[in-house]
């Protein structure tokens, strides 16, 4: 029956678009699957499964729909066969649907089981992966085949330093230089060999570093590869150390060589191991057998004895392994020498060490001898040295200890220096004496610098004053530093003069408010004290005057410094007076005596200064010594001085005929102005008058007041009478000239009369009358200003 082409067209286009709508469900699940979920899912069978189900789903569905719409009738057969074949076909979907879905369930079991096994196998390679590279040696694989790297621990990667991927694929050979052409083919023979070990060989790092290690290798099956695992021990350090020890076991054997010791090592049994070449030099003195063939039985009497116990060098050996507690720098006397013709009696120092195994059991014994001899001998010449210091003197080392005292200490502590040594002041001082010790000897060792000061000290129940000097004992690091080891210290006796320092001291506080200067000086002449007053007298301060030579000596009179000490440091004194010159310049006059301060055994300490400024006195005796030949109005020589003068003029006249003149003055009108203006105008008038003469006068000559208004001149060395002329005019025009007293003018004028030697006379007398009797003829006559002797009338 024929179809309409319509419906067939239509059903042929519905089944094209269900076809290609089920293949596009089918990729897309497919691609869903593949993408989103793991290789291993069972979701990646089941999607495109259940995408197949669907498509055949909607082409039954759109089949049906089809059919029922088609115009052929009912009774077609074909289209039931048709039926029946998609109904059979559905049926077989549906089966192969259930045995898809049961599929899906055993692989989802199937599944599960696989992800427990990845996990407990990613967990197995974890732990191997981190044991892999926490291994601290250094491991890597290799292609047995090609040589190339396969993979390598980090222990590794840190000995070559390199990066991972720096190191995969690069051949063996470049990375192991063997040290031994028989170790690179050892190595080249692994796959024969199967395994190998103790291949030495270098590792040359990034940095050019050379290591040297041990080479283990064992050849395997990794993945059904043939490959090779190899295993390097960095042992450079143990090379290293090897090295070392050996240098150190070459440098022991040369020290035991060189040591100037005796040295011996033996067994518990007493036999001898071994001993240095000076030790078997000893031994091959008693026979030409080894040390090593020795036992104490032997040669018992060849070792030190103790010097007060006769015990066997066996029996103090034996105690020293049994007991395990060495002895150390004990003190013998033994022969020493390596023949017979050095063979001496030796100070010796013993120590003796147990020798111990792994175990701590004692398995022999070390004994060393030192030969002191000469030490000894050094000390015994210190020791005479330091006992011939009288006083007390010591050493000490840097805990305090004494370590060597000489005779005047152990006197004046009470014991032998042997019994002070190694102790300390806490055992031999009073407390707070010996706290006051041990801070300063500390003090000494700290800061490596000297101390000096003064200790009271308690001695024999007296206490006494030390001037105690304590010095740092040094030594040299062996790095250049300078160490402080302990103290040497001396202690001097100073009470006598902390004695007299005190007396200085009381006598400086008593006249410290004294107004006489008082010094102090040593009996050498240095000051060391000086008062308020002495510094007030002199002008200087006291920086400037301690500790040198009081200056005031250099203002002696009649002798010098050196001559005053000397008479000093003789017992001697001296006083005098000094005129001084003061800092500011002023001059002053010093009262001074200088005497020796001495002790009770007359030995001279100091020596005191005492001043007393008498520039006053001075001044007023100077003043009294003017006065009594000076006007006290005036200040013009008196008639005692002037007749001085003369006399002494008249005297070089008859030695070496020098002229000479005598002026007389006498003021005319003088008695008006005392009466009508008083005497104080007439004491101005003499005054001036007497200033008016003195300026007009030369250096050599000399002016006088008589009394009253008298006045009288001496020139001298008169030529001619000319220049007695000029005198007297000079004088007279002087006096002449007006002067003012209390707003009135006052005129004064002179009567002057001339006396000339030898013309006149020689002697004072005669000239000073005939001066004084020419005076007056000038006088009377009113009209001339002076007059000579030769104008007088003859009498």
């Amino acid at each position: 029956m024929d179809k309409s082409p319509k419906n067939t067209q239509q059903y042929g286009v519905s089944a094209v678009l269900v076809f290609l709508l089920a293949t596009l469900a089918a990729t897309f699940y497919q691609y869903c699957a593949t993408e989103l979920f793991p290789q291993d899912s069972p979701l990646r069978l089941i999607l495109p499964a259940a995408a197949g189900l669907l498509a055949t789903l909607f082409i039954r569905l759109l089949a049906a729909r089809h059919c029922s719409r088609c115009p052929m009738p009912q009774e077609n057969g074909n289209l039931r066969e048709n039926l029946e074949l998609q109904q059979n076909a559905l049926a077989r979907q549906h089966r192969m649907t259930s045995e898809a879905e049961r599929q899906s369930m055993a692989l989802q079991r199937h599944a599960a089981e696989s992800v427990h096994s990845d996990i407990a196998m990613k967990r197995h390679e974890n732990r191997f992966q981190v044991a892999f590279h926490a291994t601290p040696d250094p491991i890597l694989f290799i292609n047995a085949d090609t040589g190339l790297v396969m993979d390598l621990n980090e222990s590794f990667l840190r000995l070559l330093g390199l990066s991972w991927r720096e190191v995969m694929g690069m051949p063996i050979q470049s990375i192991l230089q063997w040290h031994t052409s028989e170790d690179g083919k050892r190595f080249a023979e692994l796959r024969q060999l199967g395994s190998i070990s103790n291949l030495r060989a270098d590792i040359r790092d990034s940095g050019g570093r050379t290591r040297q290690v041990l080479i283990s290798a064992r050849a395997i099956e990794l993945d059904g590869i043939r490959s090779d695992i190899v295993i390097a021990r960095d042992i450079s350090d143990l090379e290293n150390l090897r090295h070392e020890l050996a240098s150190k076991s070459e440098l022991l054997e040369s020290i035991l060589r060189h040591i100037p010791y005796y040295i011996y090592w033996k067994d518990t049994n007493h036999r001898y191991q071994g001993g240095n070449e000076l030790c078997r030099a000893m031994f091959r003195r008693f026979s030409a057998q080894r040390i090593e063939d020795f036992t104490d039985d032997m040669k018992d009497d060849f070792f030190p004895h103790r010097k007060h116990q006769q015990v066997s060098t066996r029996e103090e050996d034996q105690q020293v392994m049994q007991t395990g507690q060495p002895i150390i720098n004990a003190e013998r006397t033994m022969l020493v020498g390596e023949d017979d013709q050095s063979i001496r009696q030796a100070d010796v120092l013993v120590s003796k060490v147990p020798l111990r195994d792994n175990d701590g059991v004692v398995s022999g014994m070390l004994g060393i001898i030192a030969d002191v001899s000469n030490l000894r001998q050094h000390e015994r010449l210190f020791l005479l040295l330091l006992n011939g210091i009288p006083d007390p003197a010591w050493l000490k080392d840097a805990e305090g200890r004494y370590r060597i005292a000489n005779r005047a200490l152990g006197d004046m502590l009470g014991r032998r220096p042997s019994e002070l040594v190694n102790l300390t002041d806490n055992e031999l001082l009073p407390d707070e004496m010996a706290r006051r010790c041990s801070a300063n000897e500390r003090a000494v060792v700290q800061t490596g610098m000297t101390l000096r000061n003064d200790e009271l000290c308690q001695v024999n129940d007296t206490s006494k004053w030390f001037e105690v000097i304590r010095q740092p004992l040094t030594e040299e690091t062996a790095d250049g530093q300078i160490r402080v080891v302990g103290t040497m210290g001396i202690a001097r006796d100073i009470s006598e003069r902390r004695k007299a320092e005190d007396e200085i001291r009381k006598l400086s506080r008593a006249i410290e408010q004294s107004t006489t200067a008082v010094a102090i000086t040593t009996r050498d002449g240095i000051v060391e004290y000086v008062n308020p007053r002495y510094t007030e007298i002199t002008g200087l301060m006291p920086a400037e005057i301690y500790n040198s030579p009081p200056d005031i000596l250099h203002s002696l009179p009649d002798t010098t410094p050196d001559e005053v000490w000397r008479l000093i440091q003789c017992g001697g004194q001296w006083s005098g007076e000094i005129h001084y010159k003061r800092k500011n310049g002023s001059p002053c006059w010093l009262l001074t005596s200088i005497s020796p301060v001495m002790n009770d055994a007359g030995n001279i300490l100091n020596a005191l200064i005492v001043m007393d400024d008498i520039s006053g006195r001075k001044e007023q005796e100077e003043y009294i010594s003017f006065m009594a030949l000076h006007d006290g109005l005036t200040s013009l020589p008196n008639r005692s001085l002037f007749m001085t003068r003369l006399r002494q003029a008249a005297a070089m006249f008859q030695r070496d005929g020098t002229p000479f003149a005598i002026l007389f003055l006498d003021l005319n009108n003088f008695k008006e102005v005392n009466d009508t203006l008083g005497h104080d105008a007439g004491d101005i008038v003499l005054k001036t008058v007497a200033e008016r003469i003195s300026s007009c006068l030369r250096e050599v000559d000399s002016a006088a007041r008589l009394g009253g208004d008298e006045f009288v001149v001496l020139l001298h060395n008169i030529r001619n009478e000319s220049e007695i002329d000029k005198a007297g005019m000079r004088i007279a025009e002087a006096i002449r000239r007006p002067l003012s007293i209390s707003e009135k003018e006052i005129h004064v004028e002179a009567a002057i009369g001339v006396a000339l030697c030898p013309q006149h006379g020689t002697e004072p007398d005669t000239l000073l009358s005939m001066a004084d009797k020419a005076m007056y003829q000038c006088k009377s006559e009113h009209q001339c200003s002076y007059v000579t002797c030769s104008m007088q009338e003859p009498s």
